[in-house]
């Protein structure tokens, strides 16, 4: 059977579920999508851990999780997503250059918390080697995913919008 399409994208995973959902809810028509695995078995947006972070150095890498994020939040039941937040641990080298990092995550809407080590201790007491920790950041909207789950559900937008 032959079949014809305004737009072919190579590879189901996360990334080619999620342009499908856009392009086909933008009004795009005639849209497929081709995978070797569409069991999605073994490919990489079944096996990865999925992290969920806003917490990063470069703005456009910060602005985008943040619209990731707030989409999760909306959709959160479907997709599983638990916002448990990310701790980074930092000596005393680390620790200026991540401050800078945190002050750029600040001006772009992030919630980041600064910890020193008694506060560490105390919120975390599981973690008994801080000999060497100056500082903590803990970003409380950032988590995780059920990646198999959010793939799902750009499928399945994608396939009701055409």
């Amino acid at each position: 059977m032959e079949q014809h399409y305004n737009i072919l994208i190579v590879g189901s995973g996360i990334i080619g579920s999620s342009v499908a959902m856009a392009l086909s809810e933008s009004g795009g028509r005639g849209i497929g999508v081709v995978d070797v695995d569409l069991s999605g078995k073994w490919g990489s947006s079944e096996r990865n851990a999925g992290g969920v972070r806003a917490a990063w150095a470069q703005p456009v890498n910060i602005r985008l999780s943040r619209k990731s994020i707030a989409y999760y939040e909306r959709i959160v039941s479907e997709v599983g997503f638990r916002q448990k937040g990310y701790l980074w641990l930092y000596d005393s080298s680390g620790w200026q250059q991540a401050s800078r990092r945190m002050a750029l995550q600040k001006s772009l809407g992030c919630t980041i918390e600064e910890l020193n080590p008694s506060e560490i201790a105390c919120r975390y007491p599981f973690l008994d080697r801080l000999e060497d920790i100056a500082y903590a950041a803990f970003s409380p909207e950032d988590g995780l995913i059920n990646a198999n789950l959010l793939r799902q559900h750009y499928r399945l937008r994608a396939m009701a919008s055409g």
